[in-house]
Protein backbone atom coordinates (compact mmCIF):
# COMPACT_ATOMS: atom_id res chain seq x y z
CA UNK A 1 0.00 0.00 0.00
CA UNK A 2 1.03 3.76 -0.74
CA UNK A 3 2.69 5.36 2.35
CA UNK A 4 2.29 9.30 3.07
CA UNK A 5 6.00 10.53 3.10
CA UNK A 6 7.13 11.24 7.38
CA UNK A 7 7.04 14.81 8.56
CA UNK A 8 7.90 16.97 11.28
CA UNK A 9 5.15 19.03 12.83
CA UNK A 10 5.94 21.50 15.05
CA UNK A 11 4.20 22.46 18.26
CA UNK A 12 7.07 25.32 19.09
CA UNK A 13 7.78 26.76 15.88
CA UNK A 14 10.73 26.95 14.49
CA UNK A 15 10.82 30.35 14.30
CA UNK A 16 10.49 31.10 17.38
CA UNK A 17 12.13 28.75 19.54
CA UNK A 18 15.44 30.34 18.01
CA UNK A 19 15.11 33.29 19.94
CA UNK A 20 15.82 31.05 23.13
CA UNK A 21 19.04 30.02 22.08
CA UNK A 22 22.10 31.31 23.55
CA UNK A 23 25.37 32.77 22.34
CA UNK A 24 26.28 28.86 20.96
CA UNK A 25 23.27 28.63 19.75
CA UNK A 26 22.09 26.00 21.78
CA UNK A 27 18.66 26.11 23.82
CA UNK A 28 18.98 24.79 27.78
CA UNK A 29 16.62 21.89 28.15
CA UNK A 30 15.20 20.20 31.84
CA UNK A 31 13.33 17.15 32.23
CA UNK A 32 10.99 16.66 35.07
CA UNK A 33 13.59 13.99 36.98
CA UNK A 34 16.33 16.66 37.28
CA UNK A 35 18.59 15.75 34.19
CA UNK A 36 19.13 18.36 31.60
CA UNK A 37 20.73 19.10 27.89
CA UNK A 38 21.28 21.09 25.01
CA UNK A 39 20.33 21.30 21.70
CA UNK A 40 19.88 23.64 18.22
CA UNK A 41 16.53 25.44 18.64
CA UNK A 42 15.19 23.44 15.37
CA UNK A 43 15.42 19.93 16.50
CA UNK A 44 12.90 21.31 19.46
CA UNK A 45 8.73 20.76 19.80
CA UNK A 46 8.52 18.23 16.95
CA UNK A 47 6.03 15.67 17.03
CA UNK A 48 5.79 13.04 13.68
CA UNK A 49 2.69 13.75 11.72
CA UNK A 50 1.04 15.08 14.42
CA UNK A 51 -1.43 17.70 12.01
CA UNK A 52 -2.14 14.79 10.09
CA UNK A 53 -5.58 13.02 10.19
CA UNK A 54 -4.53 9.50 8.85
CA UNK A 55 -7.84 6.83 8.96
CA UNK A 56 -6.08 4.49 6.49
CA UNK A 57 -2.64 2.93 6.20
CA UNK A 58 -3.24 4.35 2.26
CA UNK A 59 -2.45 8.14 2.51
CA UNK A 60 -4.49 8.30 -0.98
CA UNK A 61 -7.02 5.56 0.17
CA UNK A 62 -9.65 7.85 1.34
CA UNK A 63 -10.93 11.33 1.51
CA UNK A 64 -10.74 11.42 5.58
CA UNK A 65 -7.03 11.56 5.65
CA UNK A 66 -5.53 15.27 5.15
CA UNK A 67 -2.52 17.37 6.65
CA UNK A 68 -3.44 20.39 8.35
CA UNK A 69 0.52 21.38 8.88
CA UNK A 70 -0.97 24.43 7.01
CA UNK A 71 -3.89 25.90 8.95
CA UNK A 72 -1.04 27.29 11.56
CA UNK A 73 1.48 28.35 8.72
CA UNK A 74 0.12 31.87 8.93
CA UNK A 75 -0.01 32.33 12.70
CA UNK A 76 3.55 30.75 12.78
CA UNK A 77 5.23 33.44 9.60
CA UNK A 78 3.25 35.95 11.93
CA UNK A 79 5.79 35.90 14.69
CA UNK A 80 8.37 37.56 12.93
CA UNK A 81 6.10 40.81 12.58
CA UNK A 82 5.02 40.23 16.37
CA UNK A 83 7.95 40.60 18.01
CA UNK A 84 9.45 42.93 15.54
CA UNK A 85 6.60 45.30 16.82
CA UNK A 86 6.55 43.95 20.20
CA UNK A 87 10.31 44.97 20.86
CA UNK A 88 9.13 48.66 20.72
CA UNK A 89 8.86 50.37 23.99
CA UNK A 90 9.07 53.82 25.73
CA UNK A 91 9.29 52.32 29.21
CA UNK A 92 12.14 53.08 31.41
CA UNK A 93 13.58 50.07 33.45
CA UNK A 94 12.32 50.58 36.22
CA UNK A 95 10.94 47.45 37.05
CA UNK A 96 7.78 48.10 38.86
CA UNK A 97 4.55 45.84 39.32
CA UNK A 98 2.21 48.17 41.42
CA UNK A 99 0.36 50.81 39.28
CA UNK A 100 3.07 49.95 36.52
CA UNK A 101 0.69 49.96 33.69
CA UNK A 102 1.23 52.25 30.51
CA UNK A 103 -0.75 51.91 27.16
CA UNK A 104 1.44 50.37 24.02
CA UNK A 105 0.51 51.60 20.94
CA UNK A 106 -0.28 48.97 18.70
CA UNK A 107 -0.49 49.07 14.66
CA UNK A 108 -4.01 47.61 13.25
CA UNK A 109 -2.62 44.39 12.12
CA UNK A 110 -1.06 43.29 15.69
CA UNK A 111 -4.76 43.97 17.03
CA UNK A 112 -5.73 41.62 14.63
CA UNK A 113 -3.29 38.91 14.13
CA UNK A 114 -1.77 38.64 17.66
CA UNK A 115 -4.47 36.02 18.84
CA UNK A 116 -4.72 33.64 16.20
CA UNK A 117 -0.64 33.38 16.53
CA UNK A 118 -0.89 33.11 20.19
CA UNK A 119 -3.70 30.49 19.90
CA UNK A 120 -1.82 28.45 17.83
CA UNK A 121 0.74 27.89 20.42
CA UNK A 122 -1.89 27.35 23.33
CA UNK A 123 -3.32 24.76 20.54
CA UNK A 124 -0.56 22.89 20.04
CA UNK A 125 1.38 22.56 22.59
CA UNK A 126 1.45 19.17 24.74
CA UNK A 127 -0.40 20.15 27.54
CA UNK A 128 -3.46 20.91 25.77
CA UNK A 129 -2.48 17.68 23.60
CA UNK A 130 -3.14 15.80 26.26
CA UNK A 131 -6.39 17.01 27.61
CA UNK A 132 -8.14 17.36 23.96
CA UNK A 133 -7.78 13.72 24.12
CA UNK A 134 -7.98 12.90 27.76
CA UNK A 135 -11.79 12.31 27.52
CA UNK A 136 -11.79 10.27 24.50
CA UNK A 137 -9.45 7.73 26.14
CA UNK A 138 -11.17 7.47 29.24
CA UNK A 139 -14.64 7.21 27.44
CA UNK A 140 -13.22 4.65 24.50
CA UNK A 141 -10.44 3.08 25.64
CA UNK A 142 -7.59 3.82 23.19
CA UNK A 143 -3.83 3.79 23.75
CA UNK A 144 -1.78 6.70 24.07
CA UNK A 145 0.03 7.70 20.81
CA UNK A 146 -2.68 5.25 19.04
CA UNK A 147 -3.75 6.90 14.89
CA UNK A 148 -7.39 7.14 16.85
CA UNK A 149 -5.94 8.90 20.00
CA UNK A 150 -3.76 11.15 17.64
CA UNK A 151 -7.15 12.04 15.34
CA UNK A 152 -9.25 12.86 17.91
CA UNK A 153 -6.71 15.21 19.41
CA UNK A 154 -6.10 16.89 16.56
CA UNK A 155 -9.86 17.30 15.62
CA UNK A 156 -10.23 18.82 19.49
CA UNK A 157 -7.02 20.90 18.56
CA UNK A 158 -8.31 22.54 15.36
CA UNK A 159 -11.59 23.35 16.43
CA UNK A 160 -10.38 24.76 19.10
CA UNK A 161 -8.04 26.83 17.22
CA UNK A 162 -10.52 27.78 14.62
CA UNK A 163 -12.99 29.10 17.49
CA UNK A 164 -10.62 31.18 19.38
CA UNK A 165 -8.88 32.70 16.45
CA UNK A 166 -12.40 34.42 15.58
CA UNK A 167 -13.65 34.80 18.92
CA UNK A 168 -10.80 36.51 19.84
CA UNK A 169 -9.09 38.55 17.43
CA UNK A 170 -9.41 42.21 18.07
CA UNK A 171 -11.42 42.04 21.09
CA UNK A 172 -9.72 41.73 24.63
CA UNK A 173 -7.16 43.17 26.80
CA UNK A 174 -3.74 43.02 26.40
CA UNK A 175 -0.87 43.15 28.41
CA UNK A 176 3.00 42.82 27.13
CA UNK A 177 5.25 41.86 30.06
CA UNK A 178 8.90 42.89 29.75
CA UNK A 179 11.74 41.08 32.11
CA UNK A 180 13.56 43.35 33.91
CA UNK A 181 17.19 41.74 35.09
CA UNK A 182 15.75 38.46 34.45
CA UNK A 183 14.41 35.85 31.49
CA UNK A 184 11.14 34.31 31.12
CA UNK A 185 11.26 29.93 30.71
CA UNK A 186 9.31 28.18 28.59
CA UNK A 187 7.49 24.61 28.74
CA UNK A 188 5.62 21.92 26.66
CA UNK A 189 2.57 23.54 29.08
CA UNK A 190 1.79 26.82 30.02
CA UNK A 191 -0.92 28.65 31.88
CA UNK A 192 -4.34 29.45 29.63
CA UNK A 193 -7.79 28.26 30.23
CA UNK A 194 -8.93 27.66 26.26
CA UNK A 195 -10.82 24.38 25.91
CA UNK A 196 -9.59 22.48 23.52
CA UNK A 197 -13.06 21.10 21.76
CA UNK A 198 -13.34 24.57 20.77
CA UNK A 199 -16.51 25.49 22.71
CA UNK A 200 -15.52 29.27 23.44
CA UNK A 201 -16.60 30.62 26.92
CA UNK A 202 -16.07 34.02 28.23
CA UNK A 203 -13.26 35.01 30.46
CA UNK A 204 -10.59 33.57 27.79
CA UNK A 205 -6.97 33.42 29.32
CA UNK A 206 -3.95 33.19 28.16
CA UNK A 207 -0.20 34.12 29.54
CA UNK A 208 2.26 33.09 26.63
CA UNK A 209 6.30 33.16 26.85
CA UNK A 210 7.23 34.37 23.49
CA UNK A 211 11.20 34.94 24.13
CA UNK A 212 13.13 35.52 27.20
CA UNK A 213 12.29 39.30 27.38
CA UNK A 214 8.87 39.20 26.30
CA UNK A 215 5.81 37.63 27.47
CA UNK A 216 2.09 38.56 26.76
CA UNK A 217 -1.21 38.64 28.80
CA UNK A 218 -4.66 38.01 26.79
CA UNK A 219 -7.98 38.19 28.61
CA UNK A 220 -10.78 38.94 26.81
CA UNK A 221 -13.34 39.36 30.17
CA UNK A 222 -16.81 39.19 30.50
CA UNK A 223 -17.21 43.03 30.69
CA UNK A 224 -14.21 45.63 29.79
CA UNK A 225 -13.33 48.83 28.34
CA UNK A 226 -12.19 48.81 24.64
CA UNK A 227 -9.30 51.03 25.09
CA UNK A 228 -6.76 51.13 25.93
CA UNK A 229 -6.24 47.37 24.40
CA UNK A 230 -2.64 47.22 24.89
CA UNK A 231 -0.71 47.60 27.71
CA UNK A 232 2.59 47.21 28.59
CA UNK A 233 4.92 46.62 32.09
CA UNK A 234 8.26 45.97 33.16
CA UNK A 235 8.25 42.93 36.05
CA UNK A 236 11.28 42.60 38.18
CA UNK A 237 13.16 39.41 38.84
CA UNK A 238 10.81 38.37 42.00
CA UNK A 239 7.67 38.82 39.67
CA UNK A 240 9.21 36.81 36.55
CA UNK A 241 10.21 34.18 38.81
CA UNK A 242 6.86 33.37 39.70
CA UNK A 243 5.58 33.26 36.40
CA UNK A 244 8.13 31.23 35.56
CA UNK A 245 6.81 29.18 38.57
CA UNK A 246 3.45 29.29 36.80
CA UNK A 247 5.20 27.50 33.72
CA UNK A 248 6.62 24.64 35.42
CA UNK A 249 3.03 24.01 37.21
CA UNK A 250 1.72 23.59 33.91
CA UNK A 251 4.75 21.74 32.17
CA UNK A 252 4.83 18.08 32.19
CA UNK A 253 8.01 16.93 30.91
CA UNK A 254 10.67 19.69 29.79
CA UNK A 255 11.51 23.32 30.20
CA UNK A 256 13.45 25.49 27.95
CA UNK A 257 15.71 28.23 29.07
CA UNK A 258 18.43 30.36 27.26
CA UNK A 259 20.95 31.39 30.33
CA UNK A 260 20.35 29.91 33.20
CA UNK A 261 18.16 26.83 34.50
CA UNK A 262 15.34 27.56 36.64
CA UNK A 263 14.99 26.04 40.23
CA UNK A 264 12.86 23.36 39.64
CA UNK A 265 9.54 23.40 40.91
CA UNK A 266 8.12 20.69 43.39
CA UNK A 267 5.09 20.69 41.03
CA UNK A 268 7.04 20.19 37.88
CA UNK A 269 8.85 17.31 39.54
CA UNK A 270 5.73 14.96 39.37
CA UNK A 271 6.24 14.79 35.51
CA UNK A 272 2.71 15.54 35.63
CA UNK A 273 0.43 18.34 34.19
CA UNK A 274 -1.09 20.33 36.80
CA UNK A 275 -2.79 23.41 37.86
CA UNK A 276 -2.90 26.47 40.14
CA UNK A 277 -6.31 27.84 41.87
CA UNK A 278 -7.33 30.73 40.62
CA UNK A 279 -7.03 32.56 43.52
CA UNK A 280 -3.57 31.83 44.07
CA UNK A 281 -2.69 32.39 39.84
CA UNK A 282 -0.31 35.99 39.00
CA UNK A 283 -1.40 35.44 35.66
CA UNK A 284 -4.56 36.12 37.09
CA UNK A 285 -3.79 38.81 39.33
CA UNK A 286 -2.37 40.89 36.60
CA UNK A 287 -5.22 39.80 33.79
CA UNK A 288 -6.95 41.34 36.64
CA UNK A 289 -5.47 44.95 37.09
CA UNK A 290 -4.86 45.68 33.47
CA UNK A 291 -5.95 48.93 32.48
CA UNK A 292 -10.04 48.93 31.67
CA UNK A 293 -10.66 45.49 32.65
CA UNK A 294 -14.39 45.72 34.88
CA UNK A 295 -14.58 43.37 38.10
CA UNK A 296 -17.54 42.25 39.77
Amino acid sequence: MKERKSAIHHWWPQGLSKYWSNSDGMVGCLKWDGSSFHTQNGKLGGIRNSHAYKYTDDWEGSPWNQDYENLFQTADENFLRILKELSSTNLKNEGSVVDGWEPYEASDWLKHNLASSLVSLCMRNPRTRYLASMLGRELLGYEVGSRTDTNVSLSNITAGFKAYSLSLSGRGKVGILRALNSEFIFGDGFYHNLNPSGDVGSNSRMLVPLTPEIAVLYYKPSSYRTEPMFSEIILNKEYVEKLNDLVQVYSGQFLFYRSAPPELHDAFKLGEFREVRRQLNPAVNLMDSLPGVITW
